[in-house]
């Protein structure tokens, strides 16, 4: 009787541990000051405000009143301060265009297109771009938020643009443009890439970067049908290549390759694919961006995610686009690893679970 009592009170102790840890470390993923804010999360906090009619919810956060100012520069703070861009001084609190064209340019972030004497730039997600409704250099009159570039036109998402937040579309040599702003992002936070097989390196790696269980578990079933997690892994008789199955002379493919020289490595690197699959998560695809942030809540969507197969879906579905996806097969793989990789529940406090 005694022993199962000692046993219980450890098994208290061990739950108030692990909820304790869950609690700080939820703390710690929320904290919007963390240094993982980056150009696409800016972006993705933008959309969620996408139909949103009037700015008084913007202008209140500014002044503490509904104002009546214009609120396009009031609406990227706001969303700038849901990143934590605004403590780290990589977007400033601003009301004024000109005033935000300013700041930047002291900073030496700011580039003029070439109708107002600046030099060709190809925007990136995360840019700020300003307009000149009077096609003056001197005199900016609404800005908004690079979504991303299709052909010759730029994707924007903006606020108090027909006084509601709406996502535009315009030339790039569109004189309306005056030019962008560039923010000095905070580099990624590199993952952790520790243990014995690809699968528990995939899966130590994704949670590492702020993915739950559930969500990783949904890569690792996607990548396991497409490559056995293999970054050497060759499709037989097809142009797929690596974990994810990127298709030579394709885009991604091609920008795969980039990415790896940029570093000084083999494109077959587990670390390097990793990686790049990560960037490509987090806007550096621009079909996954979007679906992921049109269907299944963008990045903090799928990191959060409340289900297995919900995540199964959301990854195949906007990153992988198979042709012939078998979800079956990576429904079951994704809860082979959940099982296999699991962080133990108090009852199960030092149990082992072997490499698969």
């Amino acid at each position: 009787m005694k022993t199962k009592i000692i046993k219980l009170i450890i098994y208290f102790l061990c739950g108030l541990i692990v909820i304790i840890a869950a609690i700080t470390g939820a703390n710690e993923t929320n904290n919007s000051t963390g240094g993982s804010s980056s150009g696409a999360q800016l972006v993705e906090v933008a959309n969620y405000e996408y139909g949103t009619v009037g700015g008084d919810k913007y202008r209140e956060w500014y002044t503490g009143d509904a104002d009546g100012q214009p609120w396009c520069a009031t609406f990227i703070s706001w969303c700038a301060q849901q990143c934590g861009l605004i403590e780290q001084d990589i977007i400033p609190k601003f009301q004024g265009c000109n005033w935000g064209v300013s700041w930047f340019q002291e900073k030496g972030l700011f580039r003029y297109t070439p109708h107002y004497g600046g030099e060709a730039y190809t925007p990136k997600t995360g840019d700020i771009v300003f307009y000149s409704g009077s096609h003056i250099k001197s005199d900016s009159s609404h800005v908004g938020i690079v979504q991303y570039v299709e052909g010759d036109y730029v994707i924007t998402i903006e606020g108090n643009t027909s006084n509601s937040v709406l996502s535009r579309s315009y030339l790039l040599t569109n004189p309306y443009i005056l030019g962008y702003a560039t923010p000095e992002y905070p580099a990624a936070v590199s993952g952790e890439l520790s243990g014995s097989t690809n699968s528990e390196i995939a899966w130590n790696y994704f949670i590492s970067m702020g993915c739950n269980e559930y969500a990783t578990a949904g890569i690792l079933g996607n990548l396991r049908q497409e490559s056995q997690i293999n970054p050497t892994s060759e499709q037989s008789g097809g142009p797929g290549r690596g974990i994810a199955q990127w298709e030579v002379g394709s885009d991604r493919y091609n920008a795969l390759l980039t990415w790896a020289a940029g570093r000084g490595e083999e494109w077959t690197s587990m670390e390097i694919q990793l990686e790049f699959l990560w960037h490509e998560l987090n806007g550096g695809e621009t079909t996954c961006f979007l679906l992921l942030n049109r269907n299944y809540g963008g990045i903090s969507g799928f990191k959060n995610a409340e289900s297995i197969e919900w995540a199964v879906e959301a990854f195949e579905k906007s990153f992988e686009r198979a042709g012939s996806p078998m979800m079956e097969n990576r429904i079951q793989y994704a809860n082979e690893y959940y099982e296999l990789y699991q962080q133990p529940t108090t009852l199960e406090v030092g149990a082992y679970k072997s490499s698969y």
